[in-house]
């Protein structure tokens, strides 16, 4: 008779039985009682461990519902417009791939940004063919150039990484043969000429968050970008020597990060709360994932699935 009482009242004959613990209960206070009591969330494990000789019809049953709403997930955020939107094209991908490659072979630490940001869709920068008979690859950057001094900025979007800086700054501030309209806007720098100015280039994530590396102009691109960090393209500040006291500088050491730091570097540039939930529902595809077994980009319950089930 002890059997047919309720577990939580111990007065009445039970007519419930919760589908996670078993346990039995009498009314719907008693069956919020035991949910207390025990922590349980009164939901069937979907994935526990079942012995052959305990396995039913039901479970057999449960697992097929339970395929059914693995596929149901993935087919849903195959049809969001969100992720539609941020899904980057395949030539574009491999190219960042390529230049992910190619920059960390030259001591470049090189940051990708979601495909929904607008610093990535208008990245240029790609790996180039060299010519002669050694074909060595080159990188050719987008350069941003930020002059403080006269709220002024400038791209390029198409620098090899061997011209010396010097070379490519001439184009804004050299008395002569400078572009006429930059000369003009950029009156002060090219009054200070080539020895009155200093180039810095941000240290992403410093500890004092205003860090600075100082760059020799007289040293090309690539020389200047060993050792240190790119988020999809440089950006230097280009800043008249009497006012560059306020740029800190930080020592040129190489700059290793481990992954989830390139990560905080990321989410830390990704600020704009639209594009924080545009970002935060990205899915590798699906066919990937499952031949990886990379979970943690799914359901709970999926990614455990896939750590006791064979995804075949």
């Amino acid at each position: 008779k002890m059997d047919t009482l309720c577990e939580s009242c111990h007065k009445l004959s039970f007519r419930y039985k919760c589908p996670k613990c078993d346990r039995k209960s009498c009314s719907l206070s008693c069956v919020k009682q035991h949910k207390t009591d025990y922590g349980c969330d009164g939901t069937r494990s979907k994935t526990s461990f079942i012995p052959l000789s305990e396995f039913s019809d039901n479970h057999l049953l449960s697992d097929y519902y339970f395929l059914e709403d693995v596929n149901r997930y993935l087919e849903c955020n195959e049809r969001d417009p969100i992720r539609q939107l941020n899904r980057e094209p395949k030539p574009k991908y491999q190219m960042s791939q390529k230049l992910k490659v190619e920059a960390s072979r030259r001591g470049i630490e090189f940051i990708q940004l979601p495909c929904a940001f607008e610093k990535h869709k208008a990245n240029t920068s790609r790996v180039v063919k060299g010519k002669g008979p050694s074909r060595l690859q080159n990188i050719h950057w987008r350069i941003r150039w930020l002059f403080p001094q006269c709220d002024v900025e400038y791209l390029d979007s198409n620098v090899c990484e061997d011209e010396l800086l010097v070379n490519v700054l001439n184009k804004y501030i050299h008395p002569t043969s400078s572009d006429p309209v930059a000369r003009h806007r950029l009156k002060a720098y090219v009054t200070a000429g080539m020895e009155g100015v200093k180039l810095f280039m941000k240290v992403e994530m410093s500890s004092h968050g205003r860090d600075y590396y100082l760059l020799d102009i007289s040293q090309s691109l690539r020389d200047n970008l060993a050792q240190k960090t790119v988020v999809e393209f440089p950006e230097f500040h280009v800043v008249l020597e009497q006012c560059s006291k306020q740029y800190t500088h930080h020592p040129t050491t190489p700059d290793t990060r481990s992954s989830d730091q390139e990560a905080q570097i990321v989410d830390e540039l990704c600020v704009a709360p639209s594009e924080k939930h545009a970002t935060s529902i990205l899915l590798p595809e699906v066919t990937s994932s499952l031949v990886m077994h990379d979970t943690s980009i799914l359901l709970p319950e999926v990614a455990s699935s896939l750590v006791m089930h064979d995804t075949s």
